[in-house]
């Protein structure tokens, strides 16, 4: 190449160069604008994380609502009748069973020593008290767990193994018989809601014959 190409070639990167270093001037350190030749321009913004990094939760993400007891959820644990009262009475015997005891409960329908609670607490699930609902339940299951009161665990184990009693089982309801020592015994109803057999009736004592 002769000496005035040379030159020219040079004077042209030159200007190449300049022009590429203005560019990236005039950006201010902000995004670099990519032009796809066969797309529309794009902005490419400098990553945040690294590559294959987690990316970091927001400072103010909004935290979970508090979940209010749903009527039921005790699955396999009340798919028959039978179960359902042996598995609820292991749940009032147990020192931490409240919340295992309420899936046991259909809470619309339950009758406590002829206390229509479950069509109370419809209501105040209507009106948007969930949580004098919920403190109420939780009130009515710590008032049936009160049997285990003053028994030995030897006494709990030994009402829990002889069990309720069927007194009659039908398709659409169930009824059975338990003896807490030393108190009245009790009557429980139990009633399908959908594949789960559900508490809607507690009676203590046993009804006088007129």
């Amino acid at each position: 190449m002769s000496t005035t190409g040379t030159i020219r070639a040079s004077t042209a990167r030159a200007g190449l160069c300049a022009l590429a270093f203005f560019a990236l001037e005039s950006c201010g350190g902000k995004d670099v604008v990519v032009r796809d030749a066969a797309g529309p321009t794009t902005t490419a913004p400098i990553p945040a994380v690294a590559p294959g990094a987690a990316p970091t939760a927001p400072l103010h993400a909004a935290s979970p609502a508090r979940s209010i007891p749903a009527i039921g959820g005790c699955n396999d644990d009340c798919a028959d009748a039978r179960t359902a009262v042996t598995r609820f009475l292991d749940a009032t015997a147990r020192a931490d069973g409240t919340q295992a005891a309420a899936r046991f409960l259909d809470s619309t329908r339950l009758v406590l020593d002829g206390r229509a609670l479950g069509e109370r607490w419809a209501g105040l699930w209507r009106d948007l008290k969930s949580a004098t609902r919920r403190d109420e339940m939780d009130e009515v299951l710590r008032d049936l767990a009160q049997w285990t009161t003053g028994l030995s665990p030897a006494q709990v184990r030994d009402a829990l193994t002889a069990g309720p009693k069927s007194v009659r089982n039908w398709s659409t309801e169930a009824e059975f018989e338990f003896q807490p020592p030393g108190a009245p015994p009790w009557t429980l109803v139990f009633a399908p809601r959908g594949v789960e057999w559900l508490l809607i009736e507690v009676r203590r004592g046993r009804e006088e014959t007129p």
